[in-house]
């Protein structure tokens, strides 16, 4: 397994991110399913049940 799993109900929807075991680059899963790039202060935004800038961006898009 190459990435460190972490998964967070933000705003009451299961949310999944993912660490790199091999870059440490971290992803964000939205709720479509798809994965984005995030950063590590994403995911502790969101841990403290805050909506990351780059959530709330990516669901904007059409």
């Amino acid at each position: 397994d190459s990435f460190n799993e972490f998964h967070l109900a933000l705003a009451d929807i299961d949310t999944v991110f993912l660490q790199s075991k091999k870059t440490g680059r971290w992803w964000m899963q939205l709720p479509d399913k798809q994965f984005i790039a995030c950063s590590y202060k994403d995911y502790i935004t969101a841990s403290s049940n805050e909506l990351p800038e780059r959530w709330l961006r990516a669901q904007e898009r059409p």
